[in-house]
């Protein structure tokens, strides 16, 4: 099967399924990665939680499908917006990307939790 990737654009999060299969048990690989695998140890998937740290790459050579990585990149780039999203369904506006804001020059890791969450926010009509 070649790689399907899902986004959903409500939770910002997308779903690269390599194989078809039962899910058997499904590993914690950090905190923005998960990685699905059957009862015979095959990965199906790998659902990212936090696009903009993916370490699709990573996970691939350490669980044995780098040769798949090309079909796999591709297929995110062609599905996965690379900016925050906006849609006209959900007039809801994710914005994950790091911000100036009121923070200045203030690094990721010295924001507070929620500051650094993503976090929606009406959209403004542009006339």
């Amino acid at each position: 099967m070649d790689p399907r990737v899902t986004y959903d654009t409500r939770g910002h999060v997308f779903t690269v399924d390599l194989a078809e299969g039962e899910v058997s048990r499904t590993v914690k690989y950090d905190e923005a990665h998960l990685i699905d695998f059957d009862a015979d140890g095959v990965v199906l998937g790998v659902e990212v939680l936090a696009p903009e740290d993916s370490k699709i790459e990573a996970i691939a050579t350490e669980y044995g499908f780098e040769g798949r990585l090309p079909a796999i990149l591709g297929a995110i780039r062609a599905e996965v917006p690379a900016a925050p999203v906006a849609t006209a369904a959900s007039s809801v506006f994710v914005e994950t990307a790091p911000y100036a804001g009121s923070f200045g020059n203030v690094s990721r890791d010295e924001r507070s939790e929620a500051d650094s969450a993503p976090r929606e926010i009406d959209l403004i009509p542009v006339s």
